[in-house]
C-alpha cells in the first residue's frame, strides 16, 4: 500500500517522477531524487502531507504545476544551485530568472509573505491550501495569478490586486 511509504529514494536511471506518482502517500517524511530526473508531473507529491522538505536537484529541466499540492507539512523546497531552471529564495520556489512564483510552501509557519518585486507571474497553485498566511503583498509587477493560485487559503482576510494584474485565471481564490 502506497500510502505507507515513509522514505522515498528515486535511484540514478528513472527520468522523471510521472503525474500524481506519489498522490496521497501521507506518511512520506523524506524524498531524495537522482540527478538523472529531469522532470516531476503534476500533482506528484500531492498530499503528501508530512512531506517536510524537498530538494530539487540540479537536472530538473520541468517542475508541472501542483507537484506538491497538499504538503501541509512542507516548510521548505531547496533547489541545487547548479540547476539552471530554477531557484529557492527563503524555501519558495521560482523559476530561475525569479518572475514566475511556483510553489509556497504551505507548511511554513509565517502569516504574512511579500512576493517578491519582479515576480511576473503567481502560478497555478503556487499558495494554495496556504492555511498559516493571512496576508500576501502581491507586488505591481504582477501581471498574472494562475488556476487556483490562492485555492483554500482560509485564513487569508485581504489581498490587493494591483492595477498591473491583467489575468486572474481560474479558481485563483476559490475556497
Amino acid at each position: 500500500v502506497r500510502t505507507q511509504i515513509l522514505s522515498l529514494v528515486v535511484e540514478f536511471g528513472a527520468t522523471s517522477i510521472g503525474e500524481m506518482s506519489f498522490d496521497g502517500c501521507d506518511k512520506l517524511t523524506s524524498v531524495t531524487i537522482s540527478d538523472s530526473v529531469a522532470k516531476i508531473g503534476h500533482f506528484a507529491f500531492g498530499g503528501c502531507r508530512n512531506l517536510i522538505s524537498m530538494t530539487i536537484p540540479e537536472s530538473i529541466v520541468s517542475i508541472d504545476y501542483g507537484a506538491f499540492n497538499g504538503c501541509d507539512n512542507l516548510h521548505s523546497i531547496l533547489v541545487d544551485t547548479g540547476n539552471e531552471n530554477y531557484t529557492s529564495v527563503n524555501g519558495v520556489l521560482f523559476d530561475k530568472a525569479c518572475t514566475t512564483l511556483i510553489a509556497y510552501p504551505v507548511g511554513k509557519s509565517e502569516d504574512t509573505y511579500k512576493i517578491p518585486d519582479g515576480v511576473t507571474r503567481v502560478g497555478e497553485y503556487a499558495f494554495c491550501g496556504g492555511r498559516n498566511l493571512n496576508d500576501v503583498a502581491i507586488p505591481k509587477s504582477v501581471t498574472s495569478i494562475g488556476w487556483y493560485a490562492f485555492e483554500n487559503c482560509n485564513r487569508l482576510k485581504s489581498v490587493t490586486i494591483p492595477e498591473g494584474v491583467i489575468s486572474i485565471e481560474e479558481g485563483a481564490f476559490s475556497g
